[in-house]
């Protein structure tokens, strides 16, 4: 690829896979299976913020929430795969990271909320007052690399792990960080973990143990 093609993918891949897509020859051909723990986060009703937000305004407040989300992850070793509307998705080699970057990214949300609440409309207010993140953890074997076609790629992670902790986001019962036994089994024993028995997260087969993650 042409010098500074990396940079520039950096911006939009990360620093790691932008990397691995500047050294392959053919990045259709680019991705392995990895063993990793994966991190999503989504934000809970978020729907209703946006309705009350001009989108340029709501614009601003995603990109200072995507600006956590990297600072998080990269601080503690993880890579940031994508932003997906109101959720972001991160791997990390080892679960215990990726439960300390978790943490801090849903306190430095909260904070971060607090005060974007202080400084907006009435409207606004209220909705914030009810906007909250949960993260979900998964680990176990995933494909990280490009898929596509026509000459259009998009660097992704695939796999079970992915689906359970973008389920877990989704379903918990409110913001926190969640977690499976997999992951809990890995977790340094100085953050608390809460278990909150077994769950069917829609549209897999199987239950999975669940874990409720606090900073001890």
């Amino acid at each position: 690829m042409e010098k500074g093609t990396e940079g520039i993918l950096a911006r939009y891949l990360g620093a790691e896979a932008a990397a691995q897509t500047c050294a392959c020859p053919e990045p259709a051909r680019l991705g392995a299976v990895r063993q990793a723990c994966v991190l999503f986060a989504d934000m809970r009703h978020f729907s209703r913020l946006a309705e009350q937000m001009e989108l340029l305004v709501l614009r601003r407040f995603l990109g200072d929430f995507m600006q956590l989300f990297v600072d998080s992850v990269e601080a503690r070793g993880g890579m940031v795969n994508k932003f997906v509307g109101d959720g972001a998705l991160a791997g990390f080699q080892r679960p215990g990271p990726a439960a300390l970057a978790a943490l801090r990214l849903h306190e430095d949300f909260l904070q971060l909320r607090s005060r974007w609440q202080a400084a907006s409309s009435a409207g606004c207010r209220a909705a914030f007052a009810a906007l909250d993140l949960a993260v979900g953890l998964s680990c176990g074997a995933i494909f990280l690399g490009n898929v596509g076609g026509g000459g259009r790629y998009d660097f992704t992670a695939l796999g079970v792990p992915v689906n359970v902790a973008q389920r877990l986001a989704a379903e918990a019962p409110e913001g926190g960080v969640y977690c499976t036994a997999a992951v809990r089994a890995e977790v340094d024993a100085a953050i608390a973990a809460e278990a909150l028995g077994a769950v069917q997260p829609r549209g897999m087969s199987a239950r999975i143990t669940l874990f409720r993650l606090r900073q001890g």
